[in-house]
Order: C-alpha cells, then structure tokens, then sequence
C-alpha cells in the first residue's frame, strides 16, 4: 500500500493548469484509500478517466485498487491499459509482474520483468522481484544472484537483504542467513523486519529463546505487526506456553479479523487447554474465512470428536482428505472416530492408508495398535504392538502398553522383560513395578546398574555431588570398563575441586574411548582450571579433530587466548562457538570483553545486549558502561 500512497502524490506533478476537476476525483480516490474503501475509489477514478482517458497513471491507480481487493485480473486488465498509453510505463510493468507472480504465472511475470530492465537496467526492484520468482521456482542460487544485483544497485533495499537471508536459509546455509540478518539490524535498528526474519531463521536452528527474543523486539518495534504476532504466537505454542498463544492470537484478530490463520492459531493454543468448544468455534471462523484450509478442518475434526460428535468429526475428515489426499494425518484421526464407532474395518484400512504414506512413523503404528484396543480387541492390539516393537525396540513407552494389554487379557509371560526394557530405555517410572512385580529381576546386576544410574542422575539433578559420588563408584564396581562411568566420575570429581582424581578417571575414560570429542573438552577443562593452558589447548583442538562442530571447544579455545590478551584471536574463535550455539552466555559475554578490549564498542554492545536479552544479569552493568 505504500507504493499506492507514493504513486498518488506522484501523479500530482503530472496534472497541467487547469485540470482542478480531475484533481477533485484523485483527492476524494486518495481519502477512500486510506480508509480501505476501494470500490469508492475506483468510482471516483473512473470519473477522472471520463475526462482525461489519456493518464496512465489513473489506470495504474485502479489496478492497485483491484489489487487491494483481490480481484487479480482486473487488476492486470488496468495495468495493461496502462501500459497501452505508456508502453515504457516501469512502475506499471512491475506491479503486473506482482499479479501474475501471485497467481503462478511465473513465465509472464518474468517476462514483465526483463521488459523492465531492457527499458531500464537501474531499476533494484526488477531484480529483487525476479529473484522471488526463482526462489518459488526452487532456484535459489539464481535468485541469490538475482538479489545481490539489486543490491549492488541499492545498498539500503531493506526487503531485498531479507529476501537473501531467507533464500540462504531455504538451503540450510543459516550461518550466510543470520550474518545477513545480523548486518541488517545494525543498518536499520528501527525496523521489525530484520528481527522477525532473525526468528524466523532461529527457529529452523531450534532456538527458541533467541527467536522469541527476536520477536520480542519486533513486536517493541511494531506492536501491531500482525505476522510476528502470528510468528510469536507459533512459537509460544511449541513452547507450551498456551496462554501465551491464545493471546498473541486474539491480538492478531483485533488488528486483522478476516485472517483466517488468526483463528486457527487462536484455535491451537485453546487445543491445548483442552477448551474444544472453543476449538470447534475458531476452527469453524477460520473456515468460513477458507473454505479450504486443511489444518483448521483437520483440527475442527478433532474438536468434533473429543466434543463426542464422532460423526460430525468424520465429515471434515472426509473434506481434508478430498483436499490432501497424500497427507496421512487426516486418515490416522478418522481412524480414530472410526474406532469409537465401533467401525473397526473402517479404522484399519485408513490406518493402513496412513502407513502406506508414512510406514516410518512409529506414532502411527502405535496408534494402529490403539485401534484395536479401542474395539476392545485386546489380542489383536497385542499382536500388532508386537510387530511395532520390532520396527521401533527403543521407544519405552512401547513396551509399557505391552504390559498393559498383557494385564488387560490376564497374561504374565514376559512382563518382567518387558519391565526391565522399559527401564534400559529410562522409563525409570517402572522400577517400583519391577520390585513388587519381579523380585527375582530387581537382584539382578542388569537392575542395580540401572538403579544406580537413576539414584546418580537424581542426586546430581539435587546438587548432592558426594551422593552422586558415591552411587558412581558402586557403579564402577559393577561396570569397570564403563566410559560412561569414567566420564561421569570425573565431572563430578572436578565440580568438586578433586582435580587429581578427575584427571585420572578422564584418562581412562581416553584410553577406553579415545575419539570421543567431549572426554578431551572435559579434561582441558581441568587442565585449564590450573593454569595450564598448553595442555588444555592441545585437549581442546584435539577435541575439534574428533568433531569439527564442537561449540565448547572453540569457545575454551577462546577463553584461553582472552586469558592470554590476545584478542582477536578470542574473537576468532567465540565467534564459531557463537555460530554453533546462538544462545550460549558465556560465550557473548567473553566476545563482548575482547570487543570492549580492542575498543569496538559496538559490537561489544551488541553481544551484551543479547547475552542480557537471555537472562544473564551480569550483562546489565557491562551493557550500561559500553553502550551509548
């Protein structure tokens, strides 16, 4: 809509003496505008064309008009009319190029395009433009090569930079994606766009914490930003934060109510407050906004069924299905209301469909065992979760509902085994059943391991170093020749302070396991503790050897050269621990220091305002003294 309001003032310099009346129409068109009413202004467009048929501009005004209201092909009839009195008309050109962009017209739209730059090879937009259109055509290296074109010609083309960003992103390259982004807020702190796209790229890397913060200022930026709210709201929703969601969602209604993602995302969040009347009412707004809009079906099926409406839930199962016929999720909840019904046939063979079109599911599989226990058909649930633990031995829970069939039908063979599977796979929950249960399995050496494992992870988790201590030397009893155990007597032995006998047990940990990266961060650590920071630096590239990825290696590496003063060379390597993990503290604040030390207050800023934007308090007062 800025482009509207541009070429509106623009079309002022084009009107000759005289021509007050149709200055009039284009004044009323333009306050129509601006309170959303394009029919009205399209009226008052046609009058001023009834004068004067000879002003481009006036078409190219009802072609936004036509736009804005989504009626895409009067909107191209009106940019082609316009183009019919100035065939060189660029501003025209482009906007078609959009049209036909959106409706998929991919060939026309670039044709647009280049009749653009062969009239004018300094126009950054026509760049930008058709480098989104190899992007959607899955050519991304061309529409790289594309944007980078724009932006040699236009250093500050904001929408172009995020373009680049997240065309790098779309390959999995997020390191080009957040060093562009980076940049990028630097160049426009006043900006939501860099920061949303900055989350975005955060929450393919799986970094929640700096995403939200990300969106956080977004939204600090642009509080009525309605697609960062929608961002926000996704993203508090994987978080578990429901209330969160819901709000984000409600907030997005306000600003924008015949959205229909606003619903469905308002929907998601009661989804999980377990408020499915007010699923159903969301999912059906959204619908009735989208007709077809497959999550929000899928979604109002599951409300209908819990709501125990299982027909009603069916019908929309139906509609996802005709919609996304190869999508497996929409078969697995109709089986589902299937089974409910008694309709035991049915649910199987859409189970059968869901597995055909994802057989490597371990979720669907053990929801076709579900099925069967639904009807009541406890053997044939038996049978099938036997064959689903052959797919998948290592999902406890498998085992558990095992149990729980063989208890259901009155059998006992195999109950102890699958109890001690359970808790081999850290289903420490069993143990009490396997005492009362399976006395004879609880004396095993198989069970005290693993109840020796459990109390030594509890009493750690508890902050009770010499009971961890004393649970992980009965287990090196039991298991001598344990990496595992080495690993973990040393940890505990150094937090606290027996550098000598953590020394030890790393080193046979090495001799047990010798290309294990961590055990050699580990044992630098020590090293590094007692000054000794050729020994620790050997340790900690030799950890780098074993996995090139290890965050805590470069970062120790760098903490020993900061010791050192030597700076740069601490900023080398924080920064690549930075890269492999965004929200490691210690790591912005140790970069921060070499920054401030060789006077780069800027970016020292910058990494002790992110390190305080995580929680760490410490990065206040450094962020205060450094930042102006």
């Amino acid at each position: 809509m800025n482009r509207l309001f541009a070429c509106i003032i623009s079309l002022f310099t084009v009107f000759y003496a005289g021509a007050q009346t149709i200055e009039d129409y284009v004044q009323e068109a333009n306050e129509h505008i601006a309170n959303g009413r394009f029919h009205e202004a399209n009226t008052s467009l046609d009058k001023a064309i009834s004068m004067n048929s000879k002003m481009e501009a006036l078409y190219f005004m009802k072609g936004q008009c036509y736009h804005a209201l989504g009626e895409s092909d009067k909107s191209i009839g009106m940019y082609t009319k316009a183009l019919s009195v100035n065939p060189k008309y660029i501003e025209a050109l482009l906007e078609r190029g959009v049209v036909k962009h959106e409706l998929g017209k991919y060939k026309e739209a670039l044709a647009d395009i280049d009749q653009v730059i062969r009239i004018n090879d300094k126009v950054a937009m026509a760049y930008n433009n058709k480098g989104l259109i190899f992007q959607v055509q899955g050519k991304t290296k061309e529409a790289i090569a594309e944007f980078d074109k724009a932006l040699v010609l236009d250093d500050r083309y904001l929408s172009c930079y995020m373009s680049k960003a997240m065309a790098y992103a779309g390959l999995g390259d997020t390191k080009q994606a957040l060093d562009i982004l980076n940049k990028t807020v630097l160049m426009f702190p006043e900006s939501a766009s860099p920061y949303r796209r900055r989350g975005e790229v955060y929450v393919m890397m799986e970094q929640g914490t700096l995403a939200m913060q990300d969106y956080n200022m977004a939204l600090k930026l642009e509080p009525d930003n309605v697609f960062v709210l929608q961002d926000r709201s996704k993203l508090r929703d994987v978080a578990g934060d429901d209330v969160g969601a819901v709000e984000d969602a409600e907030a997005a209604i306000n600003l924008w109510p015949n959205n229909a993602e606003n619903y469905y995302l308002r929907a998601r969040g009661y989804y999980d407050l377990r408020d499915f009347k007010s699923v159903y009412n969301d999912c059906d707004k959204a619908l009735s906004l989208d007709s077809v809009y497959y999550d929000a079906l899928v979604m109002r099926g599951d409300a209908s069924d819990f709501l125990g409406n299982m027909q009603a839930a069916i019908a929309d199962y139906d509609k996802a299905i005709r919609l996304r016929p190869d999508s497996p999720d929409a078969y697995v909840q109709r089986a589902l209301s299937k089974a409910t019904l008694r309709d035991k046939s049915g649910a199987l063979k859409d189970m059968d469909k869901a597995l055909a079109l994802n057989k490597h599911d371990a979720h669907t599989w053990f929801k076709k065992s579900q099925i069967y226990s639904t009807v009541h058909d406890y053997k044939g649930a038996l049978s099938e979760l036997d064959e689903i633990i052959k797919k998948y031995p290592d999902i406890s829970a498998l085992y558990r509902q095992r149990v729980l069939l063989k208890d259901s039908l009155g059998e006992t063979d195999g109950i102890c085994e699958d109890l001690m599977n359970a808790l081999k796979y850290k289903d420490y929950e069993v143990m009490e059943q396997i005492r009362s249960r399976c006395p004879e399995t609880a004396k095993t050496n198989l069970f005290r391991i693993l109840e020796l494992e459990y109390d030594a992870g509890f009493s750690l988790e508890m902050n009770n170093l010499p009971g961890a201590l004393e649970h992980i030397t009965e287990l090196q009893k039991l298991c001598p020749d344990s990496f595992k155990v080495y690993y973990d007597k040393g940890k505990t032995e150094r937090m606290l302070g027996m550098y000598d006998s953590a020394m030890a047990d790393y080193n046979r940990a090495i001799r047990i396991r010798p290309n294990s990266s961590d055990i050699y961060v580990l044992r630098g650590n020590v090293y590094m503790e007692q000054s000794l920071y050729t020994e620790a630096r050997r340790d900690f590239q030799k950890a780098l050897e074993y996995n090139k990825d290890n965050f805590m290696a470069y970062n120790n590496l760098g903490a020993i050269s900061a010791r050192e003063e030597k700076w740069e060379d601490a900023i080398k390597d924080l920064t690549k621990a930075i890269e492999l993990k965004p929200d490691y503290i210690q790591a912005l604040l140790s970069r921060g220091k070499s920054y401030e030390a060789l006077g780069d207050n800027d970016h020292a800023c910058a990494d002790y305002r992110t390190a305080e934007s995580l929680g760490d308090v410490s990065a206040i007062s450094k962020r205060l003294f450094v930042c102006h």
